[in-house]
């Protein structure tokens, strides 16, 4: 047991190893510090957060304060136990939402969730966050330079680049606009590849293994390596979700517009207009594509054919989502944070105090990041849940879950990644 004499509601403490083992300083004075007595020497766990992102509960041991120009006497405490998630109400908003939260952080149900670091640029985030499989991080700043960051949060290199949107295809090859107007790709390590005269004033929107995509007027162009166009074809204005099937179909959609199914070839296979028009994301799993609609309903639509299989229907305009695992609830956002079963049937919801606006991401083990209220966030099971919730992101911007398996957000120019 200690004491906090001043009664701080929290102070930094740092460590140091003499003879191997760790020992955790004693702050400085007020008002950066605070100033703590020993009561009772011994072992307890307590739970340890950086950035405000909450991980496993942590062992610590205090011991007395030895006579001047000894060390500690070396404390041996036992590991923690790892306690598993306790399933929650679905909260209504409001006073549910927090009482949840202070739920989860009772009973210490964090066991993922920990920070692994932070990037503060100098100016907002501009395009979606696009990793790579190799474990590097890509993305647009209003600034005008394209970064590249690697595992660590270090950047790797930047690059001066244009538009507000970027693209990485399976094997890691960047692309994205120049400032001369042409569209050019680079390797993982910024290395120039090819580029290409593109009027584009966006950006690349998708690129697959063979080829990348991007949109002039109402012209979605396929261009594969050094910069051949294999075809162009008819589209909405301004692109606003796209993605590519298994089969090489790429599946494009305009906020309040229809979406149409282009096939590896450039031929239309079909368009749908959903009631409302497009709104949301685009997501594709198996031979089902999933998207929303501005009055609310999500479908579900045959990828060869583009009929409906099954919708569902809520009470405002998709906002967020719809995001998917490999398996497991297809999650989105409206009303309320929904979580449908593959063949359309509700499996759980959880009321939003306003609108959905913030981004989804999947956990790809079934969870999803959604948004509780104006500034929680929180990490979702598939049975509703509460892994780890968060104050500390604040409004998210931007979120998306690496091939790694970790999760980056982005809010107000800062990357926050998450294991």
């Amino acid at each position: 047991m200690i004491n906090d004499i001043t009664n701080r509601s929290s102070t930094l403490w740092s460590a140091s190893k003499p003879n191997g083992t760790n020992v955790l300083k004693l702050p400085g004075p007020p008002p950066m510090g605070g100033i703590y007595t020993a009561l009772t020497p011994g072992c307890t766990c307590i739970d340890a957060s950086s950035g405000g992102v909450s991980g496993n509960p942590v062992s610590v041991g205090v011991v007395p304060v030895p006579a001047p120009g000894q060390t500690p006497e070396p404390i041996v405490c036992p590991v923690c136990p790892t306690i598993a998630p306790t399933a929650t109400s679905t909260p209504r908003g409001g006073a549910a939402v927090e009482a949840e939260v202070q739920q989860t952080q009772s009973d210490t149900a964090r066991i993922n969730g920990v920070l692994q670091w932070t990037f503060q640029g100098v100016s907002p985030i501009v395009s979606r966050l696009a990793p790579s499989s190799d474990g590097n991080l890509y993305f647009l700043t209003a600034d005008g330079d394209l970064h590249a960051l690697d595992a660590k949060g270090r950047e790797r290199w930047s690059r001066r680049a244009a538009g507000k949107s970027i693209a990485v295809s399976p094997e890691g090859t960047v692309y994205a606009l120049g400032t001369d107007g042409t569209l050019r790709a680079q390797s993982a390590i910024g290395k120039p590849l090819w580029s290409m005269s593109a009027a584009s004033g966006f950006g690349p929107i998708a690129a697959s293994s063979s080829a990348v995509y991007f949109q002039e007027d109402r012209q979605l162009f396929a261009v594969s390596s050094p910069g051949v166009v294999r075809w162009r074809a008819t589209v909405p204005d301004d692109i606003s979700s796209a993605a590519i099937a298994d089969d090489g179909t790429v599946v494009a959609a305009a906020n309040g517009a229809s979406v149409v199914a282009i096939a590896s070839d450039g031929l239309r296979k079909w368009s749908f207009t959903p009631h409302g028009g497009f709104a949301g994301e685009i997501a594709i799993r198996g031979n089902l594509v999933y998207l929303g609609s501005g009055s609310g309903r999500l479908y579900a639509l045959d990828a060869s054919s583009g009929v409906p299989q099954w919708t569902y229907d809520t009470a405002a305009a998709v906002g967020a989502g719809p995001v998917i695992n490999a398996a497991g609830p297809i999650f989105f956002g409206s009303d309320a944070i929904y979580a449908l079963t593959p063949d359309g049937a509700l499996a759980w919801s959880k009321a939003l105090a306003k609108a959905a606006s913030s981004p989804l991401a999947s956990d790809g083990e079934g969870g999803v990041l959604a948004p509780l209220d104006d500034d929680i966030s929180a990490m979702v099971n598939s049975d509703g849940s509460v892994k780890w919730a968060t104050r500390s992101f604040g409004p998210v911007e931007r979120a998306i879950v690496s091939p790694s398996g970790v999760l980056y957000v982005a809010t107000q120019g800062t990357i926050y990644a998450v294991r």
